[in-house]
């Protein structure tokens, strides 16, 4: 029976707890402090000096949501934009696609183990050949699908342009810069949002399985106010990071709400 007392008298006690924490927190005090400090926040918050763009007319005049309402791509990056910034040179920046460094270096580690692992099993060694050659392969098809589908995001401050693509397009003559050609002077300022991207259709309901994440989005904003996603990540410390070389590359401002 004694053995019993110690856990009753700490189950008590985590009652007793509980209950004080319910009561505090449903008190009127507790209410009138929790308003008050809200107020106080809220006060702070607008008496704090706005960004330097606050009183920009097209800043004010877009909206500071994600371009995009949903996506279906599973990936961190869901607008298949490029994910790693490069400098050139002094007149050219790039946004590439990730390495994949990685993912050729453990199919190397595993097509050494795996070596050893058959050789040692049954003392053949074409046998154990058939490890690396099968990593080799996957190395090899990754390869090969980012060299047809990679696209390299480019800005070159000689040619007065930026491109998406492998190849260096015609120069913009007349047309309207879109968000895989244009012109650098077209670019206003560049804009750093943050948004949500779905796996799945949220327009299908709860029932389509429909995850929801949070994500980063940059914006390239133009001259009459139309923005154009560049890029878009789940990692805002890289995604800030990125915006602001860029922004300091292309002499133009970069927006980030407060």
């Amino acid at each position: 029976m004694s053995v019993l007392i110690v856990p009753a008298a700490f189950a008590i006690i985590l009652l007793i707890a509980f209950g004080l924490n319910w009561w505090v927190s449903n008190s009127k005090s507790y209410r009138a402090w929790a308003l008050k400090e809200a107020q106080r926040e809220r006060a702070e918050r607008a008496s704090r000096p706005g960004p330097p763009w606050a009183d920009d007319p097209i800043a004010k005049s877009i909206e500071w949501t994600g371009t995009a309402a949903w996506g279906s791509d599973p990936s961190p990056n869901p607008k298949g934009a490029v994910v790693r910034i490069r400098s050139v040179s002094a007149s050219r920046i790039e946004f590439q696609p990730g390495s994949a460094r990685k993912w050729h270096a453990t199919m190397l580690f595993l097509s050494a183990v795996g070596a050893i692992l058959v050789y040692v099993a049954t003392s053949s060694f074409t046998r154990a050949l058939l490890a690396p050659l099968i990593c080799m392969s996957l190395s090899v098809v990754v390869w090969l699908v980012r060299l047809v589908t990679g696209e390299t995001l480019v800005f070159d401050k000689q040619l007065g342009m930026y491109w998406l693509g492998k190849s260096q397009p015609a120069p913009v003559v007349g047309a309207v810069s879109s968000g895989r050609l244009g012109r650098i002077s077209d670019i206003y300022a560049l804009q750093l949002v943050s948004t949500r991207r779905y796996v799945g259709d949220p327009r299908m309901g709860a029932g389509s399985e429909t995850k929801e994440f949070p994500t980063y989005e940059l914006n390239l904003v133009l001259q009459d106010g139309t923005r154009l996603s560049t890029v878009c990540l789940d990692d805002y410390g890289s995604i800030d990071h990125d915006a602001k070389i860029l922004a300091a590359f292309l002499q133009r401002p970069l927006w980030k709400p407060r």
